[in-house]
């Protein structure tokens, strides 16, 4: 690590400390891809730590910033009125705010608001603390992206609190199930937005997909609870595009789709620590579809289990274009299988994946005594400790 660095970590990470960014002073880098083997050049992973922990340290203002709470501008919080004006004046007046503002979403209320779009950008870092319930009309409508709470443009927030996301989906998947209406909204959005740190809320019943990260970098998710039912569509927990340096630990996920989606032009994910399932488990997917080139690198996975997930990891790509899919590390996974591929790494015919390492990942079937498999094409994969089920895959060394 540079000298520079080293003499910067201490600071940053006491700042990080300060306003709760982490939950204890262990701050590992393996978690960021470093693999700490005396031969592996392991600069990326420290540079990540040094950005999650330079992000942190913007935040120490927010402690003693003015408090903007939505029930002073009117807010209702009875769950019947819709609250989306109030939410959207308490927003604008934190994001003119210079002084390290808190955006209050108190506990104690649910508010029923139709769409949340909060724009950026803001004049200084923003704490939203959410601590009561968000609700979601139960009604089919058509809204503005498609997407019901969207944060856009916004560089330095940090998204805190006890509170519920409640997307109020089952009315969307019934509506779907009988092919009557489109795709429902995206619950969670955040685009185009750089230094976002997300910890403690809990999302379920989305119409469509729960959380969606998009042309943004250095995003933080940490201790979040998503949940759908097990057979509700496209409901993904996280889904990831076109983004850096994202790192998510600490969360559980159960929906009726994948529980991580990565898709195309992202770079350096870190996924520590996740429970996963019911849902497809953590996929690279969906990769070239639109006719475009598509980049996926940098992935690690790690200390993560599958509850009777449809497989465990996976990878799919558009088998007639070119999708560089590389440097991807399975690494301590555990877990059971709810069909027979517990494994799926389904490369471009005309661009091998590579640079793909497995080590210490135990999968087994769901269905006790049953066998499992793994299901490769053209992939290349190092296994560096024990694999089960056993890769079919091409070993690289």
């Amino acid at each position: 690590m540079a000298t520079g660095v080293a003499y910067v970590l201490p600071v940053l990470l006491f700042a990080a400390l300060a306003v709760g960014v982490l939950s204890d002073p262990i701050f590992d880098v393996t978690d960021y891809g470093a693999i700490g083997d005396g031969t592996t050049n392991d600069t990326e992973g420290s540079v990540c730590v040094f950005a999650f922990l330079l992000f942190a340290s913007l935040a120490v203002g927010v402690l003693s910033g003015p408090v903007y709470n939505v029930i002073t501008n009117g807010a209702k919080g009875d769950g019947k009125t819709d609250d989306a004006q109030a939410f959207m004046d308490t927003w604008n007046e934190a994001c003119a705010d210079s002084k390290a503002p808190t955006f209050l979403v108190p506990s104690g209320y649910t508010f029923l608001v139709d769409q949340l779009y909060f724009q950026g950008p803001c004049r200084s870092f923003i704490n939203a603390q959410v601590d009561g319930t968000i609700l979601s009309p139960f009604k089919i409508r058509v809204i503005r992206d498609n997407h019901w709470i969207k944060f856009i443009d916004i560089n330095g927030i940090s998204i805190k609190g006890k509170g519920y996301i409640d997307g109020q989906g089952a009315i969307w998947y019934a509506c779907r199930a009988q092919q009557k209406c489109k795709n429902g909204p995206t619950a969670f959005v955040v685009r185009n937005c750089t230094n976002v740190s997300l910890n403690g809320l809990d999302f379920k019943n989305s119409p469509m997909m729960h959380l969606t990260i998009q042309q943004s970098s250095v995003v933080s998710v940490r201790g979040i609870t998503i949940t759908a039912p097990e057979d509700s569509p496209n409901t993904d927990g996280i889904h990831i595009g076109r983004s850096k340096h994202v790192q998510i630990m600490n969360s559980n996920i159960g929906t009726g789709d994948d529980c991580i989606s990565i898709e195309t032009s992202t770079v350096d994910v870190n996924i520590s620590h996740v429970t996963c399932g019911p849902g497809h488990g953590i996929s690279i997917g969906s990769l070239g579809e639109d006719d475009s080139e598509a980049r996926v690198e940098g992935i690690r996975v790690s200390y993560c289990q599958f509850n009777g997930t449809s497989n465990g990891v996976r990878i799919k790509t558009c088998q007639t274009l070119a999708v560089q899919v590389s440097n991807v590390q399975y690494v301590d996974l555990v877990g059971s299988s709810a069909t027979d591929e517990a494994i799926v790494l389904k490369c471009s015919q005309s661009k091998a994946c590579t640079n793909l390492a497995m080590n210490n990942v135990k999968l087994q079937s769901a269905d006790p005594g049953k066998n499992i498999t793994t299901t490769c094409f053209n992939a290349y994969v190092t296994k560096t400790g024990p694999v089960l089920p056993t890769l079919s895959c091409s070993m690289q060394d």
